[in-house]
């Protein structure tokens, strides 16, 4: 279920808390919207929007439309952008992507869930092992959320930097010039 929504704009990074679920010390989220009103309007706000910059988009898309119907503008994938981008890259995610332009990610939450055991182990019928099914929602509110606003910061970064190279590209290339 949806927990949170974290935006990465030119104005700055902005999260929207809907958890309202206890960490793992048993500490209540502080700062918990009301969800449907809020993501209603989060929703229209989106598909305002010309573009949205996003790592793994397919799945943020899911949970999101399992919220509330959203109309999705022009979504660009910094993960698919980068595969498209430097086809010889075999690991694609965004910690090796915000490398590879200069940013380093925050790896605290993914050390927090190692340390204090916030995930279950489920068999992925596709593979031979199990997955490791991570409680973020488990993560305390102050450990998260910087760690959110600094990836959402990143994926917003990185995709104008992509959107800018890829503009210039087409625009020397010959073959994407229309002939008059």
């Amino acid at each position: 279920r949806l927990f949170s929504v974290i935006i990465g704009t030119s104005n700055g990074v902005f999260y929207f808390n809907y958890n309202t679920e206890k960490d793992c010390f048993g500490k209540e989220t502080p700062h918990i919207l009301p969800r449907l009103d809020t993501l209603c309007d989060l929703a229209e706000v989106i598909s305002k929007k010309s573009i949205v910059y996003m790592a793994n988009a397919k799945f943020d898309m899911a949970m999101m439309d399992r919220e509330v119907a959203v109309t999705w503008p022009d979504v660009f994938d910094v993960l698919v952008m980068d595969r498209l981008i430097l086809s010889n890259q075999m690991k694609i995610n965004l910690s090796t992507v915000a490398e590879r332009y200069g940013y380093e990610k925050s790896e605290i939450v993914e050390e927090f869930i190692e340390k204090h055991k916030l995930y279950e182990h489920v068999q992925n019928p596709a593979r031979k092992k199990k997955d490791k099914n991570k409680f973020f929602y488990k993560v305390p509110f102050d450990v998260i959320v910087p760690y959110a606003v600094r990836d959402a910061d990143i994926t917003f970064q990185i995709g104008r930097k992509q959107r800018d190279y890829l503009l210039s590209f087409f625009e020397q290339d010959k073959r994407f010039h229309k002939e008059g």
